[in-house]
């Protein structure tokens, strides 16, 4: 719960970059800041499988709730 809170020290470029990373299936790359910014090459720093589960894991409220409760600071919408 207290990285989830902001007990770790990290910027927000790396807090995006680890997310987006989860998002991408575990392949990793320097963010693009600007649309005319050239993409660049993806590197695997996770198993697709494991990316899979964290980002699954993160999307459902139900799962969330094991570890927070249905009525936290962190709990969202759902849609």
């Amino acid at each position: 719960p207290s990285l989830a809170l902001g007990a770790a020290d990290v910027t927000l470029e790396e807090l995006v970059g680890a997310y987006r990373a989860l998002a991408r299936g575990g392949r990793a790359g320097a963010l693009r800041i600007r649309a005319d910014d050239p993409p660049s090459a993806a590197q695997p720093v996770l198993d697709a499988g494991a990316a899979f589960l964290v980002a699954d894991v993160l999307a459902d409220r139900g799962h969330r709730s094991l570890g927070f409760g249905l009525e936290s600071a962190l709990a969202t919408r759902s849609f």
